[in-house]
């Protein structure tokens, strides 16, 4: 396939066939690409996680019950005890909620945070968008400078939320247009994760 795919990834197989070895990748291919014009393995797995975070997730399909990949039940990221320190909604509906782990490598080697995204139950003309950020495993709080930030279609930071030495939890609210483009963003230090999301 030479069209509408997002890079190519070069095999060698043993002479039995049984066995492969990864060499390399290229975003664009040409009938032949010498191997050392090839990218590492590990600019594929960079290049990758870019590619995931730029495509936005579609909220509005989670009130038909369709989720992403890697979105999961809050019951399934978080334990008990950190479950208590979640915030409910004003009204006590039960919201439509997803977490996703998030990694930012060596900065949170001993620290998992989940992103958590909550959605009334119902879709109305307004609706309001509540996101968090929890601990995960056995950590009760989340490291410190840690940043939670919503990041608009033109790039301009609307919020900006830090946590402090020993909190649990850092969370906003929000109410974007209806086909609004906008991100989150979890940083810490020099280490940053995006996720696009449109409503």
């Amino acid at each position: 396939a030479w069209g509408d795919r997002i890079g190519y990834v070069a095999v060698q197989l043993d002479q039995s066939l049984r066995q492969a070895t990864l060499l390399g990748f290229t975003r664009t291919v040409a009938k032949q690409v010498p191997l050392d014009e090839m990218n590492s393995l590990e600019d594929l797995l960079v290049y990758m996680n870019r590619i995931r975070q730029l495509k936005p997730i579609n909220l509005m399909n989670w009130f038909d019950e369709v989720f992403d990949a890697g979105w999961q039940v809050i019951d399934e990221l978080l334990n008990p005890k950190q479950f208590q320190f979640r915030s409910s909604r004003s009204n006590n509906a039960i919201p439509i909620d997803r977490g996703h782990k998030i990694d930012l490598g060596m900065q949170l080697a001993e620290h998992s945070v989940a992103l958590i995204v909550s959605l009334p139950p119902e879709p109305e003309l307004e609706v309001d968008i509540q996101i968090e950020v929890h601990p995960m495993g056995n950590q009760t709080y989340l490291p410190p400078g840690l940043k939670l930030m919503l990041i608009n279609e033109s790039e301009e930071l609307l919020f900006q939320v830090e946590a402090r030495k020993a909190d649990n939890f850092i969370k906003f609210e929000f109410t974007p247009d209806l086909r609004e483009l906008f991100s989150i963003n979890i940083a810490l230090g020099d280490a940053n994760v995006r996720q696009s999301f449109r409503l």
